[in-house]
């Protein structure tokens, strides 16, 4: 379970200065500059944060979500993350994923033909609509074979 994070007008200033702490002491494991760098990672739109609110990772007391986006955007401006991040891995595996063809296919499948209930079972319909018709012309076909 990933941690959760507060959007609202306090946080920004208070994130600024720990991740300025983070950076000015080499010390000090920089785990809240990693945590923003990896939300600077999965937050590019507003349907990104709106995901995030669904699933329970962001709370949002801002308003609306293009306020967050500009946020954890502004937040990661001159902050420099090491390879050594606990959240490096996760970001190499879903940017894998993400760039994998297969994956983006599934994806696009799902969200244009499989969105709700009735666009699937008309999508399955249809397949199966097909599927009939291809069966029935090569039944005609051997019977028209035979009958030569």
């Amino acid at each position: 379970m990933m941690p959760g994070f507060a959007a609202n007008e306090a946080s920004d200033m208070f994130l600024r200065n720990v991740i300025a702490f983070e950076q000015c002491h080499a010390a000090v494991t920089p785990f809240t500059s990693n945590y923003i760098h990896f939300l600077n990672f999965l937050i590019s739109s507003d349907r990104d944060v709106e995901v995030l609110i669904d699933e329970g990772v962001v709370t949002n007391t801002m308003g609306r979500p293009s306020m967050v986006v500009d946020m954890v955007n502004k937040l990661q401006v001159g902050v420099t993350v090491g390879t050594m991040s606990q959240y490096h891995d996760i970001s190499m595996k879903l940017k894998a994923h993400y760039k994998s063809r297969r994956n983006r296919c599934w994806a696009t499948l799902n969200k244009v033909y499989f969105s709700d209930l009735w666009t699937g079972t008309a999508t399955l319909a249809a397949v199966l609509l097909l599927l009939l018709t291809l069966v029935g012309t090569i039944a005609s076909v051997i019977q028209a074979y035979k009958s030569f």
